[in-house]
């Protein structure tokens, strides 16, 4: 359980840092994407240049933490310090914050 409470602190961490690198912004134009076994992180990740050619410089995403079992649509959050496996893996999410970034 250690682990996953460094994880989890490890992983608030970064995010606030990012907020806090960034400071407040207006969007200038907003995407909504529903994470769900049909569409995944790796799925949002190919999409990023795409959005980048529509102008879009905000990604707004359904839940990703950790659903209760059999979840498709993970609005029935049950860990926020982990990503819900039917979305891809960690590995994956960070492919796709990477992509995004990337895409401006």
């Amino acid at each position: 359980m250690v682990d996953d409470d460094q994880q989890a602190e490890a992983l608030f961490e970064a995010v606030a840092a990012e907020l806090r690198d960034t400071g407040p912004r207006i969007p200038i134009a907003t995407y909504r994407v529903q994470f769900g076994p049909a569409f995944r992180f790796a799925d949002a990740a190919r999409l990023a240049p795409y959005l980048r050619e529509l102008g879009v410089d905000t990604l707004y995403a359904s839940p990703f933490l950790k659903a209760r079992a059999g979840s498709a649509h993970g609005y029935d959050v049950v860990d926020h310090g982990a990503l819900h496996e039917a979305f891809g893996t960690p590995a994956e999410f960070d492919g796709m914050l990477e992509a995004l970034h990337a895409n401006g």
